[in-house]
């Protein structure tokens, strides 16, 4: 999660190309209807994009604002469906609406057809539409870009799971696909706790991988060159699974989210180790331990210029928020934050962030309820969030997919709205949204 441009477009790296397979795309189903039991299919094909913002852009020099709420201008416009989950990135100056529905890896290549519209990003305006190689990290916008897929559906002794493994594609345009994959750089069971997140950030691809292997009782977090699409640096780290994180000036921040699964019958030492917020910056001998988190884990983290923020504490109650500045990491504030009333805001450390900061603030938007969502706003200072916005929501989407932040302005998609009900184990009817009809894309400006 990032304020401005650092962690967005890394960490919607993650989830664009967790999603390129179909079993990365079960994930992405069960993350909107929770509670329905999906069947993987054999076969490695399709894929989604994205990656990742958990995403965002630009506004790097700012800093999250206090004070009163701010007047904002909501402008929305329906974008050209395409696929069941368009994804939202920033690229440059533009905004990308992408999708890799089409997307599939066999015999060590990438194959398929995938669109991205570039969007005028005050307009909202498509100014075009390409298409290309579902693996070209330029169609996206991007120099290099994650691909994740199962290599085998034999799981090795010990993790009762498929293995996932990850590689590189860089542009290259000497290569007959404009594009080179690299090596396998790690690899990991096929489960939701376990998966690696990635963030861009320090001319950087970063990712973390909290299980390595069977017997690994180690994390590891990789730092990818955006210009050669190798490895530069790699630690040993805790196994942090569904974890936080997050780029600014300082480095790369990382820690426990609510959904962290935290040890019962570890040490005491352990344990800490694992409820703890790290930075890690460039040529760094090890990621430095700057915070105990807690057993509760966080909300959310954001990140930007000099400035942390981390809201520590169960959904159930307030958060505390806390505020770090500097590359010390001294706290500067602690304080109440209620972000997204009833229906609190947060990140599960599992795909796009949705809770991004800008100059003026920290927004998110809220989980749907039966006829609208709202776009929620909270200060400098912690307190009770504001509505500052309000979108009706007429599809059956639990979460929302990703948002990203860019010139101060708050950008999320809202997916196509054709329901498909579906029975779930407690017997109530659930719907899942398909392609057919337009997303919308929102846009939240300071006046």
């Amino acid at each position: 999660m990032v304020m401005g441009s650092a962690a967005a477009p890394g960490r919607r790296l993650h989830d664009l190309f967790a999603r390129l397979f179909d079993e990365a795309r079960g994930l992405q189903r069960r993350r909107h209807r929770r509670y329905v039991a999906l069947a993987l299919v054999a076969c490695v094909a399709a894929a989604g994009a994205g990656l990742f913002g958990r995403g965002g852009g630009g506004d790097r020099s700012s800093r999250t604002g206090s004070g009163a709420p701010p007047q904002v201008a909501l402008v929305s416009r329906a974008i050209p469906a395409l696929g069941q989950s368009p994804w939202l990135a920033v690229a440059g100056r533009r905004l990308i609406v992408s999708d890799t529905d089409n997307l599939s890896f066999a015999h060590g290549r990438v194959a398929g057809t995938c669109g991205a519209a570039s969007v005028d990003p005050v307009t909202l305006r498509v100014v075009s539409l390409a298409r290309g190689n579902c693996g070209d990290p330029a169609l996206y916008g991007e120099r290099v870009m994650p691909i994740v897929y199962a290599p085998t559906w034999r799981a090795p002794r010990g993790w009762g799971a498929n293995p996932l493994a990850m590689r590189i594609a860089t542009v290259d345009r000497a290569a007959p696909a404009g594009y080179r994959l690299g090596p396998i750089i790690v690899t990991y069971p096929d489960v939701s706790d376990t998966r690696a997140e990635t963030i861009q950030g320090d001319r950087s691809l970063w990712v973390y991988a909290p299980v390595t292997g069977p017997r690994a009782k180690l994390g590891e977090l990789l730092r990818i060159s955006e210009t050669t699409g190798r490895i530069v640096e790699r630690w040993r780290m805790p196994q942090v699974d569904r974890a936080l994180l997050a780029t600014n000036a300082n480095g790369l921040w990382l820690g426990p989210s609510n959904e962290s699964g935290f040890p019962t019958d570890a040490s005491p030492s352990q344990k800490l180790a694992v409820e703890s917020l790290y930075r890690v910056t460039p040529g760094m001998r090890s990621p430095e331990r700057v915070f105990d988190v807690g057993q509760d884990g966080a909300r959310w983290l954001v990140a930007n210029d000099q400035s942390v923020w981390l809201a520590v504490g169960r959904p159930s109650g307030t958060p505390a928020l806390w505020r770090f500045e500097g590359p010390t990491a001294t706290p500067t504030v602690r304080a109440a934050a209620t972000l997204g009333g009833f229906r609190q805001c947060g990140d599960l450390g599992e795909g796009s962030a949705t809770v991004l900061g800008s100059a003026n603030g920290i927004y998110c938007v809220n989980d749907p309820g039966p006829q609208s969502q709202g776009v929620y706003w909270l200060g400098a200072s912690g307190g009770r969030s504001t509505v500052v916005a309000s979108v009706s929501s007429s599809s059956g989407y639990e979460f929302m997919d990703n948002a990203v932040m860019f010139r101060g302005s708050y950008y999320f998609i809202d997916p196509p709205t054709s329901p498909v009900s579906y029975p779930s184990p407690s017997g109530s009817i659930g719907q899942e949204t398909s392609g057919g009809q337009p997303a919308i894309l929102y846009r939240v400006a300071p006046r």
